[in-house]
């Protein structure tokens, strides 16, 4: 998923956040590997305060969100309040971005299989007025659950991303999806 306020430019500045893996290593290591040469890269230590975030945020073109446990990312950003410093960051033009938890924590709801018990409807941050289902076709349960649950109104309607495949949204407008990956899509 990518929130896009303005465009990319040559050279971007790049941080990376691990609140949803716990700051798992392979992660910070895999997206250092990926875009170090390609642009300024930095990651966001998950002992980090509010304030050194708010330095961190605004030298930023971009913040990709790692996957992991959107329960623990919602509720760390929103106990330490650093939701708003990114909220304030997309609002004067940096892209956020992520994936599976980092995706979905900016919708109204998530489809989430946090609570142990299967998969449920999850509050997230609202930034996005409709819910979010990650990996939709490369695990079949969720695409059965989220429409059950869409059809029951226990859902708002939403997007469904497969992996490999990711919505651009620009002030609150759909855009249209990208993809990494043949046979990936996105859906509403």
């Amino acid at each position: 998923m990518c929130l896009a306020a303005r465009p990319s430019c040559a050279g971007p500045s790049i941080g990376f956040v691990g609140l949803a893996s716990d700051d798992d290593m392979t992660k910070i290591t895999r997206f250092y590997e990926r875009f170090e040469g390609l642009a300024t890269c930095s990651h966001l230590p998950a002992d980090s305060n509010f304030c050194e975030t708010q330095h961190w945020c605004t030298r930023l073109d971009l913040i990709y969100f790692s996957g992991g446990n959107t329960q623990n990312l919602i509720t760390q950003m929103q106990a330490s309040r650093i939701d708003q410093l990114f909220y304030t960051a997309y609002q004067a033009g940096t892209v956020i971005a992520g994936v599976s938890a980092g995706a979905g924590c900016w919708f109204s709801q998530i489809l989430s299989d946090n609570s142990g018990a299967g998969l449920a409807p999850l509050a997230g941050l609202g930034w996005l007025e409709a819910s979010l289902c990650p990996h939709y076709s490369e695990e079949p349960h969720r695409r059965l659950a989220f429409e059950a649950l869409i059809a029951s109104s226990e859902l708002s309607a939403g997007y469904a991303i497969d992996d490999g495949a990711g919505i651009i949204i620009e002030n609150g407008q759909t855009l249209g999806y990208i993809t990494a990956r043949p046979n990936s899509a996105a859906y509403f």
